[in-house]
């Protein structure tokens, strides 16, 4: 910062008729150079591959969300397909897919924490296409009424700022968002020096390096003419591992260091969870470090969940803000999809849609459309159900009866086959299995209360199955009955019998 600052100020202070050195404009557009002596800029730190997966995951994985817009006016959230920004993010203009569009608007605010786009409007004030705008091309600044507006240096015009969708990373002022990379430049100029001194590794060969010691004088001619035969029978990768012939009484000494002495790979590595920790992106992605599969997924999870999700709030914000009327912004909201990217792998997500379509939060085909396919198009398919097990959530309660002392299960005998065909064999399997544990048990201290508070447990949903109404204590009594007899197949065979 002091170095831009006496620069800027020899600028303005200096005669008009003094010319610029190639330093001092560089020097003013990339922030100057760095300790390594090089300059950073958000275009060649792309060079670094640190920073390049940083930049292509945050954008790739914003080009790949689906986009919608909902209205919430009803009191039900309900998604709007055919509204005018929903079809306008599909197609954003007559050069660019959606794709193209979302990831190129990602990438100048991953590195100069600034992304711009033009929005051009119909007669109406609707948005009617959508263009990106080259972020070294725009200066935001104030008019003379204190408005935020947007100068397009080559063209000379200025756009209000209604016009402009500025999407800005950490700001001091809320207007201009900082550059990631400016802000990083030294340990990204420290990475970039680690690569340049690899290449020149390979470049100059891996011959050892050092100098040539001789007790004779030789001129200058000789000097070069040795240097440049040895350049050229043993540099390069080509000529790598080649023996030099020495000539005249030379001697090599070697001064040879190799890189992991120098620490050089750890330097590399430096360099690259400094990427991960100011892009805020798992290091475990980068290949760095060993973990585990679980601590993988984890990690990728929290980066979904923390700086993905934040990002895109932003985005949705600053989407609402210009693209959506006055009127509209109270109940119609943007929203990038993030389901697809927090699926997990297909047990994990079975395991999901099941605990929701057992809560009525999800129907059948809305759980197949998750998964990609057609819905069943029958009865009950498009309808939220709940454990009884199971009934349309909107259905009446089956109508209930006083139990009758003389049925011997408490109630009046309701036939199995009054019962959902997917519940019959649940029903006979429970009660069946409740016996079996019954008939082992008998004869054991206090083993009808342990059954009784087993059928509590078991019984109760199966119960609810049956079509009519027996309650737990009569069906826990049968089976303590029919547990007695000594033959447990029997048993069963009457406990069929008995419940019809």
């Amino acid at each position: 910062m002091i170095s831009m600052y006496n620069t800027l100020k020899n600028l303005f202070t200096r005669r008009s008729s003094t010319p610029l050195t190639r330093q001092q404009l560089q020097s003013i557009a990339y922030g100057g150079p760095t300790a390594t002596g090089l300059n950073v800029s958000e275009e060649n730190a792309l060079t670094l591959a640190a920073v390049y997966s940083v930049v292509d995951a945050y954008s790739t994985t914003f080009a790949g969300l689906d986009f919608g817009a909902y209205d919430s006016s009803s009191g039900v959230r309900k998604e709007l397909p055919s509204h005018s920004i929903a079809q306008l993010m599909r197609r954003p203009n007559e050069d660019m897919n959606c794709f193209k569009f979302k990831r190129a608007m990602i990438v100048p605010l991953m590195t100069s924490g600034n992304s711009y786009t033009e929005i051009v409007r119909r007669l109406n004030g609707r948005a009617a296409e959508l263009h990106l705008l080259p972020w070294r091309n725009v200066e935001p600044r104030y008019d003379d009424n204190g408005r935020v507006c947007y100068y397009l240096r080559k063209e000379g015009r200025t756009l209000p700022s209604s016009d402009v969708i500025h999407l800005s990373g950490l700001s001091w002022n809320g207007l201009i968002g900082l550059s990631p990379v400016q802000a990083a430049r030294q340990s990204l100029s420290i990475g970039q020096a680690a690569e340049k001194v690899s290449a020149t590794v390979y470049q100059n060969g891996a011959v050892k390096r050092g100098f040539y010691k001789t007790d004779q004088k030789l001129d200058d001619d000789v000097i070069e003419r040795l240097q440049r035969q040895f350049m050229d029978g043993f540099g390069g990768i080509d000529n790598a591992g080649k023996t030099p012939i020495l000539e005249q009484g030379l001697d090599f000494v070697s001064t040879q260091f190799s890189p992991e002495d120098a620490a050089y790979i750890t330097s590399r590595d430096f360099t690259n969870l400094d990427v991960c920790r100011i892009w805020r992106y798992p290091a475990s992605m980068l290949c760095l470090g060993q973990s585990s599969y679980n601590a993988n997924e984890e990690n990728y999870r929290q980066w979904i969940q923390q700086p993905v999700r934040t990002l895109l709030e932003g985005i949705e914000a600053e989407f609402e803000f210009k693209l959506l009327r006055p009127e509209e912004r109270d109940h119609i909201d943007f929203e990038f999809d993030l389901d697809c990217l927090l699926r997990g792998d297909a047990k994990a997500r079975t395991e999901s849609m099941k605990n929701l379509f057992l809560m009525g939060m999800l129907t059948p085909d809305e759980g197949r459309a998750r998964e990609g396919l057609n819905p069943l198009d029958i009865e009950g398919s498009d309808k939220a159900w709940v454990p009884v097990n199971m009934r349309v959530m909107d259905a009446p309660q089956p109508p209930t009866n006083q139990p009758n002392p003389a049925d011997p299960i408490g109630g009046q005998p309701g036939p199995l086959s009054d019962a959902p065909n997917a519940a019959r064999g649940v029903i006979r399997e429970n009660l069946a299995r409740v016996l079996r544990r019954a008939h082992k048990g008998k004869g054991k201290p206090s083993w009808q209360t342990e059954i009784r508070n087993h059928c509590g447990e078991v019984l109760g949903a199966t119960v609810a199955l049956m079509g009519s109404p027996h309650t737990i204590e009569a069906v826990t009594d049968l089976i303590i009955d029919l547990a007695a007899k000594d033959e447990l197949e029997d048993a069963i065979e009457q406990l069929n019998e008995v419940i019809q």
